[in-house]
C-alpha cells in the first residue's frame, strides 16, 4: 500500500513538472497559405418601430489564408479566400418572406491585419469595430483569440482591454478580453495549446452630417450596443499557428439616424443604403457561431 502510494504521488509530481510555462503567439512568414473549412451561422433580428425582420443564415466554404506580409512588429497583412461557397439565407417581414439557397464557386476576397497575439487589427484596410458594427455577424465571426504577452501553463489567466476609436466619426468601442490556458491537447498529432477567450465589446459611436463619412449616407448617426464572444482556439505553439477555432457570439447594438427628406443616399453602386427622410433608433440583435477546422 505505502508503495502504490510513493508510486501515486511521483506520478503528481511528474504531472506538475511536465506543466511547464510557454510562450503562446501567432508568427507567419510571407508566402505562406493555410487551408480550413469553415461553417458559420447566424440568426437574428432587425427591429425598425413595429416592423420586425429576422434573418438566418448558414454558410459552408473552403477558406485559404495567404501571408502577403509581416512588418517589425510581427503584424501580418494576409488575405482570406473561400471557394465551394453555399450559403442558406431567410428572412422574413410583415409582408412577405425570402428564401435564398446558393452555392458560389468563388467569393470576394477579405484582406486581413492580424497582431501576434491574435487580435484582428483591421479588415479590408478598415478598423474591425466599424465591420462589427454594421455587418450580420459581423467581427466576432474573425476573432481567433487574445494570448498573453508572457509565458504561461494550463490553468493560467490574463485579461486584455483596449479602445478601438471609430475611423467614420467620434465615439469608441471599449473591448475587454479575458483569457484562459484551459489545457494541453493532442490535436492532428500536435500537441495544441487550447486557449478560451471570452471577449466584450461596448460600443459608442456617432457621426455628424459634417464629418466626411457623412457622404457614404449616414449622416447623424449613432451606434450604441454590445457585442460578445466566447472562443476556443487551438494553437500549435512551436508553429506558432493557428490549429482551429470554435466561436459563439451574441450582438446587440441600437443604432440611431436622422435624414432629412430627399434624394435616397446611395452606394458607390447605385443601391439605395437608407431611405429618405428616414430615422431611428434600429435595433439589431442576435447570434451567430463560427467552426474553422483544417483542410
Amino acid at each position: 500500500m505505502r508503495r502504490l502510494a510513493a508510486i501515486a504521488l511521483v506520478a503528481v509530481a511528474c504531472g506538475t513538472i511536465t506543466a511547464h510555462a510557454q510562450t503562446l503567439s501567432l508568427a507567419y512568414a510571407k508566402g505562406n497559405t493555410y487551408h480550413y473549412t469553415l461553417h458559420m451561422t447566424s440568426s437574428f433580428s432587425t427591429d425598425m418601430g413595429t416592423l420586425s425582420t429576422p434573418v438566418k443564415m448558414d454558410m459552408t466554404a473552403k477558406e485559404a489564408v495567404t501571408v502577403n506580409s509581416v512588418d517589425a512588429k510581427g503584424v501580418a497583412d494576409v488575405s482570406l479566400t473561400f471557394s465551394d461557397v453555399h450559403m442558406v439565407m431567410s428572412m422574413t417581414s410583415a409582408n412577405s418572406s425570402t428564401h435564398i439557397d446558393q452555392t458560389q464557386s468563388t467569393f470576394p476576397t477579405v484582406d486581413l491585419k492580424i497582431a501576434p497575439d491574435g487580435r484582428v487589427v483591421s479588415v479590408n484596410g478598415i478598423n474591425v469595430m466599424s465591420e462589427m458594427t454594421l455587418g450580420i455577424g459581423g467581427a466576432s465571426s474573425l476573432v481567433i483569440a487574445v494570448l498573453p504577452d508572457n509565458a504561461v501553463k494550463p490553468g493560467d489567466t490574463w485579461s486584455k482591454t483596449y479602445d478601438q476609436p471609430s475611423p467614420f466619426g467620434s465615439g469608441a468601442t471599449h473591448v475587454t478580453a479575458n483569457s484562459k490556458y484551459l489545457r494541453n491537447e493532442t490535436f492532428h498529432g500536435v500537441q495544441a495549446a487550447v486557449v478560451e477567450t471570452r471577449t466584450s465589446s461596448n460600443i459608442d459611436l456617432s457621426m455628424t452630417p459634417t464629418q466626411p463619412a457623412a457622404k457614404s449616407g449616414f449622416p447623424g448617426t449613432s451606434i450604441k450596443g454590445k457585442w460578445t464572444t466566447d472562443v476556443t482556439s487551438w494553437i500549435d505553439p512551436s508553429a506558432h499557428r493557428l490549429l482551429k477555432t470554435l466561436m459563439k457570439g451574441s450582438t446587440d447594438i441600437t443604432m440611431s439616424t436622422s435624414i432629412q427628406p430627399g434624394p435616397p443616399a446611395t452606394s458607390p453602386d447605385g443601391s439605395p443604403v437608407v431611405p429618405p427622410g428616414m430615422s431611428g433608433p434600429f435595433a439589431m440583435k442576435g447570434n451567430s457561431t463560427l467552426d474553422l477546422e483544417p483542410a
